[in-house]
């Protein structure tokens, strides 16, 4: 992988299975027509792929998408007055169920304790997919989500990359079909 050009074709053989994409793709065109919420998260680097990945959302698509953890009074409050593994669980519980809700929770590892709490939380709301963008396989995230998007990469660079590339495809074919 001396050049960048061997750095995208070795990106291109670490997706495991494209049906959990192709998935993502159908539930949220039927966002785009329904009254439902989109909400992604993700810590450290991640939270900035959420980040990007909700504002393409809001701007791009009929989607409405919130990102979880945007706001950082009530992040730092809850992480200063609980536990920052509640940050999202408990955020997510100011959130009235309004219609259909499919929730994304990027993880390089998959082993974050907000996210398996916040993936918990989520069990608990009818009709709520989860879907989950990890680097990992066999990881706490994996097993907790209704779908999983694994890109078992060699480095956290690889997985930040697939992750972002995978996102903007999923914008691209949602503009396709909206």
């Amino acid at each position: 992988m001396s050049t960048f050009i061997g750095y995208l074709d070795s990106l291109q053989e670490k997706i495991v299975d494209e049906a959990p994409i192709e998935h993502l793709i159908r539930r949220l065109d039927k966002l785009q027509t329904s009254n439902g919420t989109v909400f992604v998260c993700g810590n450290g680097g991640s939270y900035s792929t959420a980040q990007h990945f909700v504002e393409d959302l809001n701007t791009s698509t009929a989607c409405s998408a919130i990102q979880l953890g945007s706001n950082p009074s009530y992040l730092t409050a809850i992480a200063n007055d609980h536990e920052f593994e509640d940050v999202y669980a408990s955020e997510l519980k100011s959130y009235n169920k309004v219609g259909p809700e499919v929730f994304l929770l990027i993880s390089t590892s998959g082993k974050s304790k907000n996210m398996v709490k916040l993936a918990k939380e989520i069990q608990k709301r009818p009709d709520s997919v989860i879907f989950g963008l990890t680097g990992i396989q066999d990881c706490p995230l994996f097993f907790l989500c209704d779908h999983s998007i694994v890109t078992p990469a060699k480095t956290i660079y690889q997985v930040e990359s697939i992750h972002s590339a995978l996102l903007h495809y999923v914008i691209e074919r949602l503009r396709e079909n909206g």
